[in-house]
């Protein structure tokens, strides 16, 4: 068993569970979990979720007022639902995996070096909020089908598909980075700065990696030419029903 997700009466005491049902800031349900972990493994539970959990945040706001720190599970009227529920629990399977982590300080150890895992499917994670209507939670959705795309082009190099805490996709040749991906669901100023900020800073010390920023709208043409003067490529996609399509990926990999 990786997680239980299960529910009590709220005013029940003791609480022995670790998921909720609660309303975020629009007002739309979701389902929480605390971030508790069973099973007795020596550095597993809360604290290693909270340092290394790439689910969405989210503070609960408990009849006493306290504020907890939860992990979004799935949004209850969402389309995409099942496909949250799902990559919750992978991305919890990938946290526990990593046992306990010493000296752990809110900064993971791979912020500046990539670690040795491979691809884990991806939390589902940020969202943003269209005219029709609330945020939908995609992210992880993005990239678990562009890691899904990126499989053949990888075998075909002798390359390998990864991830990590920080890094939302990567193609490397041994411990070599070639190909680094930054998935954002919006085009909002904050998430292009930040999107390539953490391009340039998760590839410091690898010269010779190729950068991409993913995104679902097409740029000014001038916000794509400073991008292009960082040495920063474009991926576009959109979405046909619950599945995401990238637009001329068979170029971009086409130039590798």
């Amino acid at each position: 068993m990786v997680v239980q997700i299960n529910f009590q009466e709220y005013d029940r005491k003791p609480r022995r569970v670790g998921a909720a049902f609660a309303l975020d800031a629009a007002n739309n349900p979701v389902v929480i979990h605390r971030g508790h972990l069973g099973g007795g493994k020596r550095g597993v539970g809360l604290s290693l979720m909270l340092n290394e959990c790439r689910a969405e945040h989210m503070w609960l706001r408990e009849e006493n007022g306290q504020e907890t720190e939860c992990f979004v599970v799935g949004q209850l009227r969402s389309r995409f639902f099942a496909q949250q529920l799902a990559t919750f629990v992978w991305e919890v399977h990938r946290v526990k995996t990593l046992g306990s982590v010493s000296e752990l300080s809110g900064i993971a150890a791979s912020l500046l070096t990539l670690d040795n895992q491979g691809f884990t499917t991806e939390k589902t994670g940020t969202g943003t909020r269209t005219t029709s209507g609330p945020t939908e939670l995609t992210h992880g959705l993005v990239v678990n089908e562009l890691a899904k795309r990126l499989g053949k082009t990888a075998a075909r190099h002798g390359w390998q598909v990864r991830n990590d805490r920080h890094r939302d996709l990567m193609l490397t040749e041994g411990n070599t980075l070639r190909l680094l991906f930054e998935v954002k669901t919006g085009v909002s100023t904050q998430s292009i700065c930040t999107g390539l900020g953490q391009l340039l800073l998760y590839s410091a010390g690898e010269a010779g990696a190729s950068l991409v920023l993913v995104l679902p709208e097409k740029l000014p043409a001038d916000v794509a030419d400073q991008l292009h003067r960082w040495k920063v490529q474009v991926l576009y996609y959109s979405w046909a029903d619950t599945t995401p399509r990238f637009r001329d990926l068979s170029k971009l990999l086409a130039r590798l």
